[in-house]
């Protein structure tokens, strides 16, 4: 159910927030995880919150960075945050994890092209567009 999925992504995103447990939380799919939960329940703007405040905290160590972008994740992600703030357009909380895990997803060098590359040029329209 889509509150079970909200109570789920919450939990991560407390869960996340332990930088001793991230790297591991990364290698065990949490990234995945609350990218599904997001995409999956993309009309639920409290379980796309939670599941874009979990993925800011699990992105912040170069370690998940490196084990997302070896599975092919990364893409995923800049697509999720891109829908959502499509889908969430007026819903300022949403808006502002988006932009998060948006800067969160491009920390590091090798990230900053793929953002503007291809259907993930996408994200930087969506910002300029809430910044109007």
């Amino acid at each position: 159910s889509e509150s079970l999925q909200e109570q789920l992504c919450f939990a991560m995103r407390t869960l996340s927030v332990h930088t001793g447990i991230v790297a591991e939380l990364g290698k065990q799919g949490g990234v995945e995880a609350v990218l599904q939960a997001a995409d999956v329940n993309e009309a639920n703007a409290a379980v796309v919150e939670h599941a874009l405040a979990s993925l800011v905290n699990l992105v912040a160590s170069e370690e998940t960075h490196s084990t997302i972008s070896k599975q092919g994740t990364y893409g995923l992600g800049i697509d999720v945050v891109t829908r959502a703030m499509n889908t969430h357009s007026s819903n300022m909380a949403v808006l502002l994890r988006s932009c998060m895990a948006l800067r969160s997803l491009v920390a590091f060098p090798a990230q900053f092209e793929a953002l503007a590359s291809g259907s993930r040029f996408g994200s930087v329209a969506a910002v300029m567009r809430g910044m109007s």
